[in-house]
């Protein structure tokens, strides 16, 4: 029987019971004024006795009953509460590591595939490779690029961000590091031949973000994506531009 069938299963039976027992009551003639009326209802309480345990019992049960079924009842509602505040707890924390965040690797995104058709419409390699020398613009894209993925919030919301998305945010800010870090000193020097002398101290760096450009290009994108599905799946509204 079930739990929503049982309290009127348990409720008209002590009503039937208590209907049984006052019939018999009214039978023996219990409540009389000869006197004999206490005897006639220890008689009748004597011969029921089974019945109004059994009453007694089954009262006690029903009892049993709404106490656990409240107890329950109360436990769920503190586990629906945890749960409630644990999950608004990890929706602010994607919140604040998606935003302003996405809306700044979408701007470095942009700069990135300009600064690449400038790049590659220079006709040698070594003629790409003095763009990025002699051009401020390399250096600012990455000093944003390297500010955006290091931000406490977006640090901080990538515990709540599956293995491969930390995994890539972890790549692209590796990539913005080191390229900073090779840029800084070339763009310390104004004059061109002092520049270029930097470059020859960091060739091998310098090389490395040209590659860089390239992937960071094709890669932008796909932890963008990711991004907005993690805020989805969280719902946290994405901005699309």
């Amino acid at each position: 029987m079930s739990d929503s069938n049982l309290k009127p299963f348990v409720a008209g039976l002590a009503v039937c019971a208590s209907v049984v027992l006052g019939v018999q009551l009214a039978i023996h003639g219990a409540v009389t004024s000869d006197g004999k009326g206490t005897t006639r209802i220890l008689g009748v309480l004597y011969d029921f006795q089974t019945l109004v345990g059994g009453m007694l019992a089954l009262g006690a049960a029903w009892w049993t009953i709404m106490t656990m079924e409240k107890t329950d009842r109360a436990a769920a509602r503190r586990h629906d509460q945890q749960m409630s505040l644990t999950l608004r707890a990890d929706r602010l924390a994607v919140e604040r590591a998606i935003h302003p965040q996405l809306r700044s690797l979408r701007g470095v995104h942009a700069e990135l595939i300009e600064f690449r058709r400038h790049m590659l419409a220079r006709n040698t390699f070594q003629a790409q490779i003095e763009f990025i020398v002699w051009s401020d613009f390399a250096h600012a894209i990455f000093v944003d690029l390297k500010e955006a993925v290091e931000r406490d919030q977006l640090v901080e919301g990538t515990k709540l961000f599956d293995g491969l998305l930390t995994y890539k945010l972890h790549w692209v800010r590796e990539r913005a590091c080191r390229a900073v870090q090779a840029l800084a000193p070339i763009q310390a020097e104004r004059m061109w031949g002092k520049r270029f002398a930097k470059f020859r101290e960091a060739e091998q760096e310098i090389g490395n973000l040209y590659r860089d450009i390239s992937a960071l290009v094709e890669e932008l994108p796909v932890v963008i994506t990711m991004m907005e599905e993690t805020g989805a799946r969280y719902n946290v509204k994405v901005p699309h531009c």
